[in-house]
């Protein structure tokens, strides 16, 4: 019974951790299709850059980073506040300026 009952805490515990590596890489596969790229929006004024890293399930550093190009300022910052969410230590770029 007891070795039941530890196999069912190990299998739990695995399931968990495979659940938040794939939330981590859904996450950034989100941010990536929501940004607007530089070469399909060559007349945007506006680059806005996120960088930094985020945490995997083993407690690897996954370095994230982020450029898009905007018709607007409002439209980056909304995008910047976004995309910065998942990074859980020091951000490294965090910018919307004019091309």
């Amino acid at each position: 019974m007891l070795r039941l009952i530890l196999t069912a805490m190990v299998v739990v515990a695995a399931s968990q951790t495979a659940t938040a590596q794939v939330d981590t890489f859904n996450d950034i596969n989100n941010i990536r299709k929501a940004t607007p790229t530089c070469q399909a929006n060559p007349n945007s004024p506006i680059r806005g850059r996120v960088s930094g890293n985020t945490t995997g399930a083993l407690d690897q550093t996954i370095p994230v980073s982020f450029v898009g190009c905007f018709k607007t300022m409002r439209e980056c910052d909304r995008w910047r506040g976004q995309a910065s969410r998942i990074i859980d230590s020091t951000i490294i770029q965090y910018s919307c300026e004019p091309r």
